[in-house]
C-alpha cells in the first residue's frame, strides 16, 4: 500500500483520477479537471494502475507543469480487492483531503464541476454526491450510447428525487472523508465489479444522505467504448455487479421497465398485424421522446435533442437485449481494462 502523502493544511479536497491504460484520455481529462473556475485549493491525484502504454509519461509530464497534480504509481494489490476498487482504495489511503471526489480517467468536466460538487455538502449529514454524466462521440455507436447513458442519469435522478437513491456513478461521485472512514474504507468491504455501488451502500448504510442531482454545473463528459465486444463487457460487469451486491429491486427497476418496453416492440414487430407493430414503435418513440428531452433540458439545455438517432436506438436497443443476457451467463471472465476480474 502506498505510504501516507502529506496534504498543507489548507488543502481539503482531493480528486483522485485512477487509470489505465489511458494514455489517449488522460491528458485531456487532467487539464480540464485543472481548468476549474474555482477559489477553492484542491489537489490532483492521478492513480496509475501499472498501465502497459504511455499514460505514466503523459501524467509526468503534465505534474512538471502543474503543482496540484501528482502521480501515485499502483503496484501492489491490497489482499481481496482487484482492479479500480484498489486503485481507490490506496488513493484514499495515501491522502489526507476532506472532501474526495474520484472521475474517471476518460472523462472531461465542466470547468464550475470543482464548485458546483463542494455546494453539494452543505450539511454534515451529506456523506455523499453523485454527478450526472453524458457520453460524447461523433460516429453513430458513440450517439447510440449517448442515448442510453441519458436514459440512466434520468431513471437515477427520478428515483433520488423521491427519496429512492440507486446508486452513485463511479466516473463522477464525491464523498466525505468522515462518510468514508465511518465503514473503514474499501478495505472493509468485499471485492465489487461495482465499486461505486458498494461505497454507496456502505456511506447510506452508516446512516449518511447520498445526493444525486441533476445539475449542468456539475457535468461529466465520458468517452463512448469503441466496439461491440467492450461495450457487452461493459454491460457483464455492471449487471453480474448489481447481482452480486443484493443490489434492491428499485435499483433495477429502469433496467427492468427497459426490458419490458423492448420485449413488447420485439412481440409487436413478430406479430401479424403491420398497424399493432407501427402503433407500439410510435407509442415508445413519442414516450421516449418526451423523456429524453426532459433529461436534456435539465442536464445539456443548450445542445438539441437528437431525435434522428431514437429509430436506430431501437435496433440497437433488439440487439442488445438479443445478445447480453447470454453474455451475462456465458461462461467465462469478467474484463476490465484488459484485466480479467473475479465474477
Amino acid at each position: 500500500v502506498l505510504s501516507t502523502i502529506p496534504s498543507p493544511t489548507a488543502v481539503s479536497i482531493g480528486i483522485l483520477i485512477p487509470a489505465r491504460n489511458e494514455a489517449d484520455n488522460i491528458e485531456t481529462c487532467v487539464r480540464s479537471v485543472l481548468a476549474q473556475r474555482t477559489q477553492q485549493d484542491y489537489r490532483v491525484y492521478v492513480g496509475d494502475d501499472r498501465s502497459t502504454d504511455n499514460t505514466r509519461k503523459v501524467v509526468e509530464k503534465l505534474a512538471v507543469q502543474h503543482d496540484k497534480l501528482q502521480l501515485l504509481p499502483i503496484v501492489n494489490t491490497i489482499v481481496g480487492l482487484h482492479g479500480k476498487q484498489n486503485v481507490l482504495a490506496q488513493l484514499c489511503a495515501a491522502t489526507r483531503e476532506d472532501i474526495l471526489i474520484v472521475v474517471d480517467a476518460d472523462c472531461t468536466v465542466e470547468p464550475t464541476w470543482l464548485e458546483g460538487v463542494v455546494s453539494q455538502f452543505d450539511h454534515p449529514e451529506v456523506g455523499m454526491v453523485s454527478g450526472p454524466t453524458v457520453v460524447d462521440g461523433q460516429n453513430l455507436f458513440a450517439k447510440l450510447q449517448a442515448l442510453d447513458w441519458r436514459y440512466g442519469m434520468g431513471s437515477f435522478q427520478a428515483l433520488a428525487e423521491r427519496g429512492l437513491p440507486v446508486t452513485a456513478v463511479g466516473n463522477n461521485m464525491a464523498f466525505r472523508r468522515t462518510a468514508y472512514n465511518a465503514f473503514g474504507g474499501y478495505e472493509s468491504l468485499p471485492f465489487s465489479l461495482v465499486e461505486d455501488f458498494q461505497l454507496f451502500k456502505a456511506i447510506s448504510g452508516a446512516g449518511y444522505q447520498v445526493r444525486f442531482p441533476a445539475s449542468p454545473a456539475i457535468l461529466n463528459r465520458s468517452v463512448a467504448v469503441g466496439n461491440w465486444r467492450t461495450l457487452l463487457d461493459q454491460r457483464r460487469r455492471w449487471l453480474r455487479g448489481a447481482r452480486n451486491s443484493g443490489a434492491p429491486f428499485h435499483a433495477r427497476l429502469p433496467f427492468v421497465m427497459q426490458v419490458l418496453a423492448v420485449v413488447a416492440m420485439m412481440v409487436a414487430l413478430c406479430s401479424p398485424w403491420p398497424w399493432l407493430a407501427a402503433g407500439v414503435l410510435a407509442l415508445k418513440l413519442f414516450v421516449d421522446t418526451l423523456f429524453l428531452d426532459a433529461v436534456r433540458r435539465r442536464l445539456t439545455p443548450s445542445e438539441p435533442l437528437p431525435w434522428l438517432y431514437l429509430v436506430p436506438h431501437q435496433v440497437y436497443l433488439i440487439l442488445a437485449m438479443l445478445v447480453l443476457p447470454v453474455y451475462l451467463y456465458w461462461p467465462g471472465t469478467t474484463r476490465w481494462k484488459g484485466r480479467d476480474l473475479p465474477s
